[in-house]
């Protein structure tokens, strides 16, 4: 009897430090198609372990990580030729290409855009346990949080003031409810005209009748400027008036990592509140 269950308890023990052992496991080899959490695993000085990027990630530009795709469509075969330990990819990459990885054996880790700034700072954390990175993750996050409150306490005199922000031309987009940039805006005390909508497309009139105090517009080369050029014929515009359009870098707006989202707004709306 006392054999029976030594060996039982053996047996226990043995898939307890199985399972011990690949929740811990070295994370070497990383294939990330989402520009945002590349960004983040550089941050955590993550860098070399990234085998694998997407065609939009600024890496591929900068050193020899293959392109395996984009963040809706990836090549399944070369992912599996570089032998990744793990692989992020999109609640927008395609689903069957996911599933392929999946059969593979291939650990895929599925995120989508973060709906708010919480769940940002969620999914930051996340990022740190699948790789191994919880320290800089933890970091990141610290930092993020002092960032914000340090920028909710210096822009007091934004508060209150109507902000559209400009993310698409054709069709005209902005920032509707439930997305980390509108939770960005209300938990500064500002008000995004089009915070309350649940699609982001709307039309040059309902901006104007709505006569935002600031409008942000994001890079989207020279067709950003065209904007910039548009805009200030409504002189009547309070933002007009006032001076207060800017342009925002795509780079670190549409795809963030901490705590470089925080700072970058702290620049340029410290410059606002003068």
């Amino acid at each position: 009897m006392r054999k029976v269950l030594f060996r039982a308890a053996f047996v226990q023990l043995f898939f307890f430090f199985l399972f011990l052992n690949s929740l811990f496991a070295e994370i070497n080899r990383v294939v990330s198609v989402v520009p945002s959490i590349t960004k983040q695993l550089i941050y955590f000085k993550a860098q070399e372990t990234i085998v694998g990027c997407s065609s939009y990630c600024k890496l591929a530009k900068d050193t020899n990580v293959q392109i395996v795709g984009n963040i809706i469509n990836i090549n399944v075969e070369k992912i599996y030729s570089l032998k990744p330990d793990i692989v992020f990819v999109s609640n927008m990459t395609d689903v069957r290409d996911v599933e392929k990885l999946k059969k593979l054996g291939i650990k895929a880790a599925v995120f989508s855009y973060p709906k708010s700034i919480e769940e940002f700072f969620t999914q930051v954390k996340e990022i740190g346990k699948l790789t191994g990175y919880q320290k800089a993750a933890n970091k990141a996050i610290n930092i993020s949080k002092k960032l914000f409150a340090e920028l909710s306490n210096r822009c007091n005199a934004l508060k209150g003031k109507k902000v559209f922000m400009e993310i698409g031309v054709k069709p005209l987009y902005s920032v509707p409810k439930d997305t980390y940039l509108n939770d960005f805006l209300l938990r500064l005390g500002l008000i995004n005209i089009t915070g309350k909508l649940k699609d982001g497309i709307i039309n040059r009139e309902y901006v104007i009748k709505e006569n935002p105090d600031i409008i942000m517009i994001m890079d989207m080369g020279y067709k950003a400027k065209e904007e910039i050029s548009y805009w200030h014929k409504f002189k009547f515009l309070n933002a007009v008036k006032n001076n207060k359009i800017l342009l925002l870098e795509a780079d670190k707006v549409a795809s963030p990592a901490l705590p470089e989202f925080f700072e970058y707004f702290k620049k340029i709306l410290y410059r606002m509140c003068k």
